[in-house]
C-alpha cells in the first residue's frame, strides 16, 4: 500500500521538511512526552463521556453526576498511563501541574457543554449532543490521504466536525485550518456530502468554528497535492532542514534533535 499522508504529516512537511523526512519516510522511532500523552488521556476521556448511560439519573442530579464522572474518567485515564507519565522523568511537582491542568481544562469544557443543554430535559438533550461518530477514520486511496475525526455531529444545518485541542492559546492556528480542511475534504470523499461546519474545541476556551466553503477544500488539495509532488524521494538531500523554535526549547526538543543537529553549520544536510 502506498503510503498514506494524515493531517499530521502533512502540516510536518510544511513547518519542516526534514523532520518528515525522519519521521514518515525512514520512519525513525518517536518518543512520547506529556503533551502527546495528556491528549490521548484527554480523548479517551471525552469519547467514553458521551458513551454515558443517564436513564436512571434525574434531572435534579444530572449536572453533579456529569462532573464526578468526568473526573472520575480522567483520574481513570491518568492512571492506566501513569507508568509511561513517570518514565518520562519530569519533576513530581510538574507531573502534578500537568494534571491539574488538565483537570481544570475538562472542568471548563463541561461547564461550556452544560449550558448548551436544555435545563428542562437534559437526559434528552444530552443524547442529542452525543457526536454521530467519535474517533472517526477516514481513508482515501484515491488522494493517499488519511485520518481521524474526534467528533462527527449532526446538526440542524448538517455535519459539524470538531477536533479537540488542549492547547492554552486561543487561537485558530494556520495549522490547524489546514487539519480542518482535510478532514472536511475526506469526508465529502467519503460520504460525497460536504460538511457545513468545522472547528476546534479548545478545552480551556470552548470551540472556534469556520464554514466551510469551496475554498477550504481547496486549501486542502493544494496542500495535500503538493506534499504529495515533493515526497516521491527516498533521497535525504531532498528534504531541507528548517532551524527553528520548534527544533528546541525550554523543557523539550523534536524527536529528531540529536541525529538532525540542526543548528551544527558543519553539517549542511
Amino acid at each position: 500500500m502506498a503510503r498514506l499522508d494524515s493531517p499530521s504529516s502533512i502540516n510536518t512537511f510544511k513547518q519542516c521538511q526534514r523532520r518528515y523526512y525522519y519521521n514518515y519516510i525512514i520512519r525513525l522511532p518517536t518518543k512520547e512526552n506529556i503533551y502527546t500523552l495528556r491528549g490521548n488521556i484527554v480523548h479517551d476521556v471525552l469519547e467514553k463521556f458521551f458513551k454515558l448511560n443517564l436513564e436512571k439519573v434525574d434531572n435534579a442530579h444530572l449536572e453533579s453526576v456529569l462532573k464526578l464522572t468526568l473526573l472520575d474518567l480522567l483520574r481513570q485515564g491518568w492512571m492506566t498511563r501513569l507508568r509511561k507519565i513517570v518514565s518520562l522523568g519530569l519533576p513530581q511537582e510538574r507531573t502534578g501541574y500537568y494534571f491539574e491542568e488538565t483537570r481544570q481544562m475538562l472542568l471548563t469544557w463541561l461547564d461550556n457543554f452544560i449550558t448548551t443543554l436544555d435545563k428542562s430535559d437534559l437526559k434528552s438533550s444530552f443524547k442529542e449532543k452525543v457526536p454521530k461518530y467519535q474517533e472517526h477514520e477516514l481513508i482515501c486511496e484515491e488522494l493517499g490521504l488519511k485520518g481521524i475525526i474526534d467528533a462527527v455531529h449532526q446538526c440542524d444545518d448538517g455535519i459539524l466536525i470538531l477536533d479537540y485541542k488542549t492547547s492554552r492559546v486561543d487561537e485558530m492556528k494556520v495549522e490547524y485550518k489546514l487539519q480542518l480542511a482535510i478532514y472536511a475534504l475526506l469526508y465529502q470523499q467519503k460520504y460525497n456530502q460536504l460538511p457545513s461546519r468545522v472547528g476546534i474545541d479548545l478545552l480551556k476556551h470552548g470551540q472556534r468554528i469556520i464554514s466551510v466553503d469551496p475554498s477550504l477544500i481547496e486549501l486542502a488539495k493544494k496542500e495535500v497535492a503538493y506534499v504529495k509532488e515533493n515526497t516521491t524521494s527516498n533521497n535525504i538531500a531532498d528534504y531541507p532542514k528548517k532551524p527553528s523554535p520548534l527544533c528546541k526549547w525550554d523543557g523539550g526538543a523534536c524527536d529528531f534533535y540529536e541525529v538532525c543537529q540542526p543548528f551544527d553549520k558543519a553539517q549542511p544536510l
